[in-house]
């Protein structure tokens, strides 16, 4: 401040180094007057200054002294002409954006666009502007925004470029205007709409893409979900039933046990005299009726001994004591045992043993399962059975076949539990024990005993037993 003096109106005029400044007291804010407003030069000497009896103001520049009338000099520079402003220029990472140039560049002069659109990798930009004001062009000034990006104004002294980086995908409105040297608008807002597209992997259509994907993700975590959750009641209520099944299942055994108990006794009693009374000499048809009531007698023993042995697998009450055996007189014993029932049907059976075939086996399990297995044979069969003993990689297999009706796909899944029996066979008398008794003690030795069908009109049961069963020491029973 090189000296200062106050008007009528009470504001402050102050000369400077940089020009004159006027302070309005009213208002209180300020207003410069530098050369384009009519002053010599903006640097003034120190404390001269001078008001007059008229309200005049002096000050002395270094070229020379000037004079005026505080009241009417604000009414003399000011005009209410509006500048016209325009936009001149566009440029993208230092490259300008011009019409039809290269892909993607303006379809119109940027100078009377309305709006542009711009790559995601076009998002740093330079904006040029110029306001046409020819009465102080020197101390034209701009202020600019980028609406949806910063909605505070940036004002511009000496340079006409506005500089934004990297914007992010969106829609945006440039505005700009002129100002003169005391910051007042001296123009309408210019306007310039920029759209920056999205990349692809965040356009619409690719936010579209997720959402599906993620629906999708959802859903299928849903429905997985829900059918674990089903699968698992569905085990969970499987387990109850099967264990219901196997509590009724031990109640009924046990009932049959008891019964089975009290049915074998008296049969026992019932034979014993039975075998004396053959001894004696009788007529021919008391011999038949004796001989009748022999064979029901051991019918009815035989059934009461299988449901005690397959109550005992069930309850785990049998221990295997494995001993080496040869297998071929084992098979051998059991055929001498239906040799009479094979000469009443009239049977050919035809064996293929090999007799040096060694294994540890528990020779009551075995004999158990073979005698099963035979008497069903025989039983079902109309004219051949067909029984095989041989080594078959590490095992002995003990194949028997015959040429009754064959069981069908729906009776081969239900062969081996208790009671089952084939439709096919309704006419054949039987409990439908000996084969389920026959599988349990085939798990009870850990061997596998199934039915196969190799394409043939017979029905064919395998059972394959381990030669070595990996005891040691074992003692060998001829």
């Amino acid at each position: 401040i090189l000296g200062f003096e106050q008007d009528a109106l009470n504001n402050m005029w102050i000369s400077t180094s940089q020009g004159l400044v006027k302070m309005d007291h009213g208002k209180r804010g300020i207003e410069t007057f530098d050369t384009e407003l009519g002053i010599l030069d903006l640097q003034f000497n120190y404390n001269s200054a001078y008001k007059d009896s008229q309200g005049y103001l002096y000050f002395g520049s270094t070229k020379g002294l000037i004079r005026f009338n505080p009241q009417v000099l604000s009414a003399l520079y000011r005009t209410n002409m509006v500048t016209p402003i325009y936009i001149t220029g566009i440029q993208s990472h230092q490259r300008e954006l011009m019409i039809g140039s290269a892909p993607g560049d303006l379809t119109r002069s940027i100078t009377y666009a309305d709006a542009i659109t711009l790559d995601h990798d076009e998002s740093t930009i330079s904006i040029d502007f110029a306001a046409l004001n020819y009465v102080s062009a020197q101390s034209t000034s701009y202020r600019y925004r980028l609406l949806g990006l910063d909605s505070a104004w940036t004002f511009l002294r000496k340079n006409n470029k506005a500089n934004f980086t990297k914007i992010p995908p969106g829609r945006y409105t440039f505005q700009v205007l002129a100002c003169d040297a005391n910051g007042l608008p001296i123009s309408k807002e210019k306007h310039l709409q920029i759209i920056i597209k999205p990349p692809l992997w965040a356009s619409i259509p690719a936010f579209v893409f997720y959402g599906f994907c993620i629906l999708g993700i959802v859903s299928l975590s849903i429905y997985l979900y829900d059918r674990h959750v089903r699968e698992k009641n569905r085990r969970r209520i499987q387990t109850i039933k099967s264990h219901k099944e196997r509590e009724l299942f031990k109640a009924k055994m046990d009932f049959f046990m008891r019964v089975t108990h009290e049915i074998k006794t008296p049969l026992t009693l019932i034979k014993a005299p039975l075998e004396k009374i053959n001894t004696i000499t009788h007529d021919d048809k008391t011999s038949k009726w004796l001989r009748t009531i022999q064979i029901n007698t051991d019918r009815l023993i035989s059934l009461t001994d299988q449901l005690l042995d397959f109550r005992k697998v069930e309850s785990d009450e049998v221990s295997l004591r494995l001993q080496r055996q040869y297998v071929a007189p084992l098979v051998q014993l059991c055929v001498q045992e239906f040799e009479p029932i094979i000469e009443k049907r009239a049977l050919q059976v035809t064996l293929h043993l090999q007799e040096s075939l060694e294994a540890h086996i528990d020779v009551e399990v075995v004999y158990k399962i073979i005698n099963n297995l035979l008497s069903n044979a025989v039983k079902y069969a109309d004219n051949l059975v067909v029984i095989t003993l041989k080594e078959d990689a590490g095992n002995f297999a003990f194949i028997i076949e015959n040429d009754g009706i064959k069981l069908q796909s729906a009776d081969v899944a239900e062969i081996f539990k208790p009671f089952h029996r084939s439709s096919a066979h309704y006419q054949v008398s039987g409990s439908g024990l000996g084969l389920a008794l026959s599988h349990s003690f085939a798990k009870l030795h850990s061997v596998e005993l199934s039915y196969e069908d190799n394409g043939s009109n017979h029905n064919i049961f395998f059972l394959r037993i381990p030669l070595e069963s990996g005891k040691t020491s074992l003692p060998r029973s001829e």
